[in-house]
C-alpha cells in the first residue's frame, strides 16, 4: 500500500502503517492474540488509520 509517496506494510486487522514488513507483521500477529494494539509496536507506525 502507498500512503502519499511512502510504501507501507498496514496491519490488516488494525490499520496502521509500517515501513517494515516485520514490524506490520508483529503488529498483526499481537492484534490477532490480543484483540488491541500494542503502544509499544504502534509507535513506529507511521500512518494510523
Amino acid at each position: 500500500m502507498n500512503v502519499g509517496m511512502k510504501m507501507a506494510h498496514v496491519c490488516d486487522l488494525c490499520g496502521h502503517g509500517y515501513r517494515d514488513a516485520r514490524i506490520a507483521f508483529e503488529c498483526e500477529s499481537y492484534c490477532k492474540a490480543h484483540k488491541s494494539c500494542s503502544p509499544e509496536i504502534v509507535k513506529d507506525a507511521f500512518h494510523a488509520p
